[in-house]
């Protein structure tokens, strides 16, 4: 794993860590506490439909954000560059085989 691989992967954590953390505060804080002694197996299907409903309204943000942002970019290189992976609809291959760090 490169060192930008290394980064990114504990930038994701990071972020996940701290976003956990005051999410399940909140949940506490909004249904009374004490998750583990409440009925929850219905839950995660509504959760479930509610990250659908949020990406595809997000997915749509983004569309209208980026239309304006392309055309934009011709006068502006340093938008062009930020926005060019959002266009790229592949995934490019990796230049590199990659290596998950071994366990030794």
């Amino acid at each position: 794993m490169t060192p930008e691989h290394q980064n990114h992967i504990q930038k994701i954590i990071s972020h996940f860590d701290i976003a956990a953390y005051q999410k399940y505060l909140e949940g506490q804080n909004d249904h009374g506490g004490y998750l583990w002694t409440k009925a929850v197996w219905k839950q995660p299907m509504k959760e479930a439909i509610d990250q659908v409903i949020y990406l595809d309204t997000l997915n749509e943000q983004i569309e209208k954000l980026l239309a304006v942002c392309v055309k934009l970019a011709p006068n502006h290189p340093e938008l062009a560059a930020v926005i060019a992976p959002f266009l790229n609809e592949e995934i490019d291959p990796p230049k590199e085989p990659f290596q998950p760090p071994s366990e030794d």
